[in-house]
């Protein structure tokens, strides 16, 4: 069975086959133009050869036509197969980069919770000592419980078209919920800021949502520094509610602003990337949004960082 990587190589050289093709094809269309060309020119100084003047200027026509049709379909086709080895090759790198974070992420936890249970069989651990690898092993757990259950969604959101109409779900709940469980556990990072009274309903899936606000939280809480405040902003427009978190981060390079939303799209290079993701977490945000009718989008944040907005309608 040929693997990713090489049936991308064996479409390139497919590619490369066809471009020397058009170009021994338009080397020869050139040398026949130009010999139909000549015996024109050598026909229109005989009388006597009218009726073979207008044959060679009929296959002189001809054989422009042709070439230009030729070259037109050529062009269409060199182009198809340009952009989908273009894709293959991003598809390829993106897959590439999921496996060498995820592996990443899933060894982390595991190795925090081994090393916990190892330090637990000490007798000479004190209660408190206990409660502290205990609390740590737990987050650890969530953390990869997080982790399975964006694997698991990202592989068969993308197929679903319609969400089963669920229940009336309070955003402002949600979100407060969210930031409570970060909270407790990144004293000393980036600040919260949050500040709603009013009940936001919307209709959905509160799981989802959950999710949702989740990914929005931890990728803002991922790159801010320390001490720099994320603000979260929940109101109503009309019809709608509008959902925003921006944070003062490096923010997004212009070249890879319209990739946020993509899967497995992680920015720079994995080697040397040193924050902790999948690329799956906006990717999540932008498909449950689109399952509960909702329109998210990405703006930059002045003077610096990133603004993630995702507008509802409301219940």
């Amino acid at each position: 069975m040929i693997d990713k990587n090489e049936r991308a190589r064996l479409t390139l050289r497919v590619f490369y086959l066809l471009v020397l093709y058009m170009l021994a094809q338009l080397c020869w269309w050139g040398f026949k133009l130009a010999e139909v060309h000549k015996q024109m020119l050598e026909m229109r100084t005989i009388i006597t050869g009218i009726n073979q003047y207008d044959e060679l200027m009929r296959k002189y026509y001809m054989i422009a036509g042709e070439g230009a049709v030729f070259l037109l379909i050529f062009a269409v086709a060199e182009y198809i197969i340009f952009h989908n080895l273009r894709q293959e090759f991003r598809r390829s790198e993106r897959e590439k980069t999921f496996l060498l974070s995820t592996s990443h992420e899933l060894r982390t936890p595991l190795t925090t919770v081994k090393l916990v249970l190892e330090t637990l069989k000490r007798p000479s651990l004190s209660e408190t000592q206990r409660a502290e690898l205990i609390g740590n092993a737990l987050a650890e757990t969530s953390r990869l419980q997080w982790l399975t259950e964006n694997i698991l969604l990202a592989s068969r959101i993308g197929h679903v078209k319609t969400l089963v109409p669920g229940e009336d779900c309070d955003l402002r709940d949600i979100v407060s919920h969210e930031i409570h469980a970060r909270t407790q556990i990144t004293s000393g990072g980036p600040r919260i800021e949050f500040e709603n009274t009013a009940v936001v309903l919307v209709q959905g899936d509160k799981p989802m949502l959950s999710l949702l606000v989740s990914n929005l939280l931890d990728n803002a809480l991922k790159y801010s520094p320390s001490g720099e405040p994320i603000t979260v902003t929940l109101g109503r427009q009309g019809q709608r509610f509008l959902l925003a978190v921006a944070d003062r981060g490096p923010g997004i390079p212009p070249e890879e602003q319209s990739r946020v939303f993509e899967k497995f799209f992680r920015g720079g290079s994995e080697e040397i990337r040193l924050h902790k993701g999948t690329g799956l977490g906006l990717y999540l945000v932008r498909e449950i949004a689109r399952l509960h009718g909702a329109e998210v989008r990405f703006r930059p944040n002045h003077p610096t960082g990133s603004i993630f907005e995702v507008e509802f309608l409301s219940a």
